[in-house]
């Protein structure tokens, strides 16, 4: 985010945000007493610009003093990290707006960071020897044949069941009902070892590696 931006948001409790900019001023430390646990702490002010208007290119800041780096100066350009808005009004009833800062990160350092050390290369995923000889094709074009012919044997089969049972409910058999319900119970057994048979059929077709 830009100074300016920071300046122009509504969102005066804005948090977490990171901006650019170079010092122009720095304070020295101060020390303050806690007034919650009475603990004693350092902040250092400093001032921090991204462009030439001082109006809306530069903004005071504080920060722990443990958090500043030793090499923290005037004129040095880092990321103010971690950032929030303390929004507050002057003598003159105007309203002022400092930040907050987290860290203090040399410029550019976190995205050096981010891409440091050589890039691994990427591996090669191994392709497998999916070459078929003459004999494999055989044996597959052997399971299709197969599987075709229990399919029409199957297809078969269930035409006589439907058959026979529309006879037996219609009551067309006659005195044969009996043997008729015989004929659809072997019919629906027959079906039911096809229907396994295709099953496994298909399956090794499918999932055998050649």
């Amino acid at each position: 985010m830009k100074i300016s931006e920071v300046f122009k948001t509504k969102e005066v409790e804005l948090k977490g945000f990171s901006v650019s900019g170079r010092v122009f001023w720095l304070g020295k430390p101060e020390e303050f007493t806690s007034k919650k646990s009475g603990k004693k702490f350092s902040v250092t002010k400093f001032g921090i610009s991204d462009g030439d208007n001082k109006e809306t290119d530069s903004i005071y800041c504080s920060i722990y003093s443990d958090k500043v780096p030793e090499d923290f100066k005037v004129g040095a350009l880092a990321d103010f990290m971690g950032c929030a808005i303390r929004a507050y009004t002057n003598k003159e009833g105007k309203e002022q707006r400092e930040l907050q800062v987290g860290e203090i990160v040399p410029k550019g350092a976190a995205i050096k960071e981010t891409i440091k050390g050589d890039k691994p290369t990427p591996k090669v995923a191994e392709k497998k020897d999916n070459t078929m000889s003459k004999d494999d094709w055989a044996r597959k074009d052997l399971r299709m044949v197969k599987m075709a012919t229990t399919k029409d044997e199957g297809m078969m089969l269930q035409a006589i069941s439907t058959v026979t049972a529309a006879m037996v409910s219609q009551g067309i058999a006659g005195d044969n009902c009996e043997k008729a319900e015989e004929v659809i119970e072997r019919v629906y057994k027959r079906l039911k070892a096809i229907g396994d048979k295709v099953r496994a059929e298909f399956e090794e077709y499918i999932l055998s590696e050649k």
